[in-house]
């Protein structure tokens, strides 16, 4: 409690336009705010006295009176409206101390305390909440002082927090407390013993007779607490007044014996928690309405019992047989409508066996065991009657592992072989004749190993080794990967989206741009766009124009062109730039931006300008810039652009190209001799539900 009274001391001098006195709500002495005594600043010799106000836009915001540093009013008020938000007056009149009021934003009472002496004159105050205009919390709080503190065995308190009276910063809730209902009906009723604690946030306070009502004042609940926790018989009503459940608690833990109704008074449940039932758990028998057993559970001193549940015919559908001492575990068994069994488990079992599940018509749906001896768990699982859909095999220890998996189609034939074994994964795929179909092996997901394909006659299509995911040279039988020429049109386009790449890895390029580089990874992509092609898929060039393509900005010295314009512009028709312009910087640089549709080397460009014989080279400080750049739109939750992009990565068996769009990323591998396959083998032009057909990338 004592925490809410130190928030209304929180003020926000940040929207104070002007003020006549600075107060410092930190500076004082005392754990309640406003039993606090206050000073000047951090001279504690002087308490505050008299008058201290802050104004807003020239109309008062708070106002403080003291009287030897204690508070005798104050008044804070709203920015926006000037009403009052707090109000506090001390007063004395008999036994009451002083009052304070809270009130929201639309002036509506809040918070209103009321702070008064007991009949032993000790500080205590009474707080009303409200929830809008209406009543919703009535409660009482004790302050209680440092020698009370000390008496009940509690370490002193620091003395800034204790004020003049010797009362600290802790408090603790006494009496009645009442909760309402939105419509002012009273809807709890609690009571409180004062607990002298120096913790009363997690002090059980909570003491005396207990109701709850419902908003049509009809009592709900009735019961009875000791220090916060549930003591004796508890009694439950339903809406109509009508007993729905007894029950009884010491100390919040469940004993004797609880009964619960229908709305009818039939019995619903009972719960026996007497001693000869294993600790916390009692024997339960629940009830359909027709009064057959729906459910019961009795488990004895000694931990052990059965939980079973009934249909409403009385046929048995689920038995858990319990064993908790002295080493826990239980066997469940289910069963169908009919009877029939439908499943065993056993948790921590003396056997091997784990689970077990059945079809209706009693024959095995699977079997899980779990052999001790060696570690090992398998399982068998059935598509249908006789018919086996799948067989599994592990084992999991600290210094060995493995998984074996075989799975079966409809009519259980052998579909598919997998082994995994140390970061080692093994794959076997069958024809339906019951030949090998293929065969690869994986390490840490990468092919690594031989790689083999049969037909359905058992004839040998492929037979490759791989390592790190790319196909290690030459393949038995050697089949030739036939591609597409690319047409003209295609490969100048293709050629385009390259140079894009190169000059658009950063914003400027000043470096050196390997022609044989571009060259090599332009050969690359071809491979890539007519693999596309091989397998019935292509790329959709983005329809724009290749004029202007790169802007090239030169930083060139005035000296070496002052007299030479002719021979300049002369140059720069022969490199076939389409426009230029000059910006002069200074006395001895200007700046030439030029544009083209054609790509420059930097060795070409400097070929070009050696005729001006310039004294550091032309290339030191160009700028190149793609046209493309300008079209780089990310989409509007920011994951990928609209446009096509690709990474291009060596490795020691081929090169890795990487596409990327925004339908996904495909990853291939192209090898030396330009052969194309997907990286690791692992991949599809058909994998986007939405666009179906061809599948094609855009440019």
């Amino acid at each position: 409690m004592e925490s809410k009274l130190i928030t209304l001391c929180i003020f926000f001098t940040s929207l104070l336009v002007s003020g006549q006195c600075e107060f410092q709500y930190h500076i004082k002495k005392g754990g309640l705010y406003y039993f606090s005594t206050f000073y000047e600043g951090y001279d504690y010799s002087k308490p505050r006295q008299d008058v201290c106000e802050q104004l807003a836009n020239g109309r008062p915001y708070e106002k403080r009176v003291f009287k030897n540093g204690i508070l005798q009013e104050e008044w804070s008020y709203n920015f926006e409206t000037g009403k009052p938000r707090t109000v506090f007056i001390r007063e004395r009149k008999d036994s009451i101390l002083a009052e304070l009021k809270m009130f929201d934003e639309l002036n509506r009472l809040h918070l209103h305390q009321i702070f008064y002496l007991n009949n032993k004159k000790q500080r205590c105050w009474k707080e009303i909440n409200y929830n809008g205009d209406k009543l919703w919390h009535v409660r009482y709080f004790r302050n209680f002082t440092n020698e009370e503190i000390m008496r009940a065995g509690y370490p002193t308190r620091p003395e800034h927090m204790i004020d003049e009276e010797g009362y600290t910063d802790c408090s603790g809730q006494f009496g009645p407390e009442f909760t309402y209902h939105q419509n002012g009906e009273l809807m709890k009723v609690k009571h409180h013993n004062a607990i002298v604690s120096d913790n009363p946030n997690y002090t059980l306070t909570q003491t005396g007779p207990y109701f709850m009502f419902s908003d049509t004042k009809k009592l709900l609940q009735k019961g009875q607490y000791e220090t916060g926790k549930a003591q004796g018989k508890f009694y439950y009503y339903d809406l109509n007044g009508k007993l729905s459940e007894e029950k009884e608690f010491n100390q919040d833990f469940p004993v004797g014996f609880w009964k619960g109704y229908f709305e009818d008074g039939k019995l619903k449940y009972t719960i026996n928690y007497s001693p000869e039932f294993y600790f916390s758990t009692g024997h339960e028998t629940h009830y359909f309405h027709n009064g057959n057993l729906s459910s019961e559970k009795r488990i004895d001193a000694q931990g052990k019992g059965f939980e079973r549940k009934y249909n409403e015919q009385g046929v048995l559908l689920e038995n858990k047989i319990h064993n908790y001492y002295p080493h826990e575990y239980f066997s469940y068994y289910t069963y169908y409508a009919t009877g029939v069994m439908k499943s065993k488990q056993y948790y921590r079992t003396q056997n091997d066996t784990l689970l077990a599940y059945y079809f209706e018509d009693g024959s095995l749906q699977k079997l899980t065991m779990n052999y001790k001896s060696s570690g090992v768990q398998e399982s068998w699982e059935y598509s249908k009657k006789d018919i086996l859909g799948q067989h599994t095999k592990s084992l999991s220890k600290s210094d060995s592992s493995y998984v074996f998996i075989e799975k079966y189609d409809s009519k259980g034939r052998l579909e598919h072989e997998y082994s995994s074994r140390n970061n080692i994964t093994k794959d076997a795929y069958y024809w339906t004749t019951g030949n090998k179909k293929e065969e690869t092996q994986k390490l840490n997901g990468l092919l690594d190993g031989p790689f083999q394909r049969w037909d359905s006659l058992g004839n040998l299509l492929e037979a490759c080794s791989y390592q790190n995911g790319f196909r290690i040279f030459p393949c038995s039988p050697i089949s030739k990967q036939i591609l597409s020429e690319i047409s003209k049109a295609d490969h100048k386009k293709l050629y385009h989206e390259v140079l894009k790449m190169y000059t658009g890895m950063k914003h400027t390029i000043q470096n050196h741009i390997d022609q044989i580089e571009i060259q090599k990874s332009f050969q690359t992509i071809c491979a890539v766009y007519q693999f596309h092609v091989l397998n019935g898929s292509s790329f959709e060039f983005k329809d724009e124009p290749l004029e202007n393509q790169f802007t090239y900005i030169f930083t060139l010295p005035v000296h070496a062109f002052s007299k030479k314009a002719n021979e300049l512009d002369s140059l720069l028709h022969q490199l076939r730039f389409e426009k230029w312009n000059r910006k002069d910087y200074n006395a001895y640089y200007f700046s030439l931006e030029c544009t083209s549709n054609e790509f420059w080397t930097n060795q070409e460009l400097e070929e070009a300008f050696s005729i001006f014989k310039l004294s550091e080279p032309v290339c030191s400080q160009l700028q190149i810039k793609p046209f493309n750049e300008r079209n780089l739109i990310e989409l509007d939750w920011g994951r990928a652009p609209k446009q096509f992009s690709f990474q291009i990565k060596k490795e020691p068996l081929g090169s890795m190209v990487t596409i990327n769009q925004n339908y996904g990323t495909q990853v291939f591998s192209v090898y030396e001799n330009g052969y194309v396959e997907f990286f690791n083998r692992t991949g599809s032009f058909n994998y986007t539900p939405e666009f179906p057909g061809k599948f094609s990338y855009q440019w």
